[in-house]
């Protein structure tokens, strides 16, 4: 028979066997795969990957898949190296540069960085563009996020508009629900900008841009220096509902998981 020790002990060993075999299922995932021209980013919440573009991703989700991306529409960029940033048991934070570029008619430099941290469910990107040219000059990018539906909940919580025609939303945060199916993406904003105006609009084509395409032609938009840069901060995340989107806007800034990014 089995002394009581013994039983004690089949039981420890039986929990810890039911704790091993839960973190093999990868419910705490958390890597980040390098190459000289790619980066997979993997965390509980998505799988994120550079597509054929080199600045341009893919997103995996319970909710589906996405794919979203920098655009100039000026000259061909090409992607230079990639930097390891940060890699431990908190951050994994990579950055993409390009071969310098020549776009309406002066020499650019295109940077984005990503990172995610340990039991957050967004990813965070930087978007910068720096002048390498002797004259002043507009440089931006814009992002893309094709949408699931033609709706899209804003700010005001269950107001919900369609993409039927251009529309702009000056807000923090916007949710991207699929077509008749449980979650979408969401898309928070840092209204922190000094240039460029972040109001992302929706066309009729169901694709959501971050930035107007042609941010120079906005009032307040300036040509920066030779050495200077435009910024834009964000993050998207996956989300069953609009509300859980919100509660992650109201959260930035106030709990310390969210802080720092991009600070290092």
């Amino acid at each position: 028979m089995i002394g009581f020790s013994m039983r004690i002990l089949l039981i420890v060993l039986g929990v810890f066997w039911v704790v091993a075999v839960f973190a093999l299922d990868g419910k705490d995932v958390f890597l980040l795969k390098k190459t000289e021209s790619n980066i997979e980013l993997n965390t509980s919440s998505m799988t994120v990957k550079t597509a054929h573009a080199g600045f341009h991703f893919w997103m995996d989700t319970e909710f589906g898949k996405y794919s979203f991306g920098a655009y100039n529409g000026g000259g061909k960029v090409v992607l230079d190296k990639i930097t390891v940033l940060r890699n431990d048991d908190v951050s994994k934070c990579v950055e993409l540069v390009s071969k310098p570029f020549v776009s309406r008619g002066e020499n650019q430099e295109f940077r984005v960085r990503l990172e995610v941290r340990k039991g957050c469910p967004l990813l965070f990107l930087r978007s910068r563009v720096i002048n390498l040219g002797e004259k002043p000059a507009a440089c931006y990018f814009s992002w893309s996020f094709p949408m699931k539906h033609d709706v899209c909940a804003t700010v005001d919580g269950d107001t919900v508009v369609t993409s039927s025609h251009r529309k702009y939303y000056a807000e923090k945060w916007l949710y991207f629900p699929r077509d008749n199916q449980k979650g979408g993406l969401g898309l928070i904003i840092d209204g922190t900008l000094k240039n460029m105006q972040m109001r992302p609009h929706v066309n009729p084509k169901r694709i959501a841009w971050l930035i107007p395409r042609n941010p120079s032609r906005e009032k307040g938009f300036q040509a920066i220096q030779k050495g200077e840069s435009n910024e834009i901060d964000f993050a998207i995340m996956p989300a069953e509902n609009s509300k859980i989107v919100e509660v992650y806007y109201e959260r930035l800034g106030r709990n310390e998981i969210f802080q720092g990014f991009f600070k290092n």
